[in-house]
């Protein structure tokens, strides 16, 4: 009978299912059941990040880590957790994720990863490398393009799948006992999100610059500094309309490229023309403006036209709302969980806009190369 290993991103999965979902309430046991399906699980693997801070949050994380251990078959694998400026951030999880997929390669014969992460494809490759398959399972939201196409079987987590992998509403309150929630729903859930995605949106900042300075010049960069102010800002609690608003202003802010760098490297454009537009015909120019970087770019001009039709830009109209139903928000938010879902959903398109842009500019820059 062929033998299985399941290796949990613990928290990866909980925030791709909220993301996609808008809820986590996943039965943990149940969905590797599902996964595993007639074959024989040698052992699940759950890896997630212990904290330090505060008292009544640490005993509630312990009782569900115990409570994870009381399923069959499964072990906890904890990195950590640490705080940079106002985000918790997890260090470790992914090397531990990674050493275990190579250290038990004799043990199992399909080693199915729940991840999205792209960290792990040098560990993918060398685990085929040993003759072993590998079958990847994620939300669609939280998947990397790459990751899949590395993989021998991708099975996408969507809703089809999530049958019977759901905890019922009656049981939630003793979710904890039963070990099927993730830690990690101890922070307020929709903060975790946006907190990952500011910090992403960062790192994907930082990423785009460097590409940039490869092609137009060591000086030169494409997106103003985010200062940590702004960061921090943008990382709490989005519990109604006047914060949604400065939100969203501070992240349009990082929409406003650097003109002058941008015409530098386009052969025609118009002295009018604002960074967003000199961009998209830097990329037409490149022959980069495919339908995937195109619906891109029209997400961030909806994006700052909402951003414009907002307070303090602009009196509020019925066009906000028409703008947010495009935008797949919540068009007439009323509780906070609603501002912060809408928040959420905004970072995370926001973050996927920037891969998308960053990986067009990697063209342009092995090109150069």
């Amino acid at each position: 009978m062929e033998k299985v290993v399941a290796f949990i991103d613990g928290s990866g999965l909980y925030v791709a299912l909220q993301h996609t979902f808008q809820k986590a309430t996943v039965d943990l046991e149940a969905l590797v059941s599902k996964l595993v399906g007639n074959r024989f699980l040698i052992r699940a693997y759950y890896y997630g990040s212990g904290i330090a801070e505060p008292k009544e949050v640490v005993q509630r994380q312990q009782q569900f880590f115990q409570a994870l251990r009381r399923i069959p078959h499964l072990e906890v694998r904890l990195g950590r957790l640490v705080q940079r400026g106002p985000i918790h951030m997890e260090k470790g999880v992914d090397v531990i994720m990674a050493t275990d997929l190579l250290r038990l390669v004799d043990v199992y014969d399909t080693a199915i990863l729940v991840s999205g992460d792209s960290d792990f494809l040098p560990a993918i490759q060398a685990v085929k490398d040993r003759g072993k398959v590998v079958e990847l399972a994620f939300p669609p939201l939280g998947l990397s393009e790459s990751l899949k196409a590395a993989s021998d079987v991708a099975i996408l987590i969507d809703e089809e799948f999530m049958k019977g992998c759901w905890l019922a509403k009656e049981e939630r309150a003793d979710a904890i006992k039963r070990g099927v929630l993730d830690a990690l729903s101890f922070y307020e859930p929709g903060i975790l999100l946006s907190q990952r995605n500011i910090s992403e949106i960062l790192e994907a900042v930082t990423a785009i610059n460097e590409s940039f300075q490869t092609v137009a010049g060591r000086d030169r960069v494409l997106i103003p500094d985010v200062s940590p102010k702004v960061a921090a800002v943008m990382s709490r609690a989005c519990s109604g309309r006047t914060a949604f608003q400065h939100y969203v202003g501070d992240l349009c802010t990082l929409l406003e490229f650097k003109v002058e760098n941008l015409k530098g490297v386009t052969t025609k454009h118009e002295s009018d023309w604002k960074g967003l537009r000199l961009l998209e015909q830097f990329f037409a120019e490149q022959n980069l403006l495919n339908h995937e970087v195109r619906t891109r770019f029209d997400y961030l001009r909806k994006l700052i036209l909402l951003r414009n039709q907002m307070l303090p830009y602009h009196r509020p109209s019925n066009q906000i709302r028409v703008l947010m139903a495009e935008l797949g928000l919540i068009k007439q938010p009323t509780e906070p969980e609603d501002w912060q879902s809408n928040w959420n959903n905004i970072t995370g398109d926001f973050l996927r806009s920037l891969h998308i842009i960053g990986a067009a500019l990697d063209v342009v820059e092995s090109k150069k190369g």
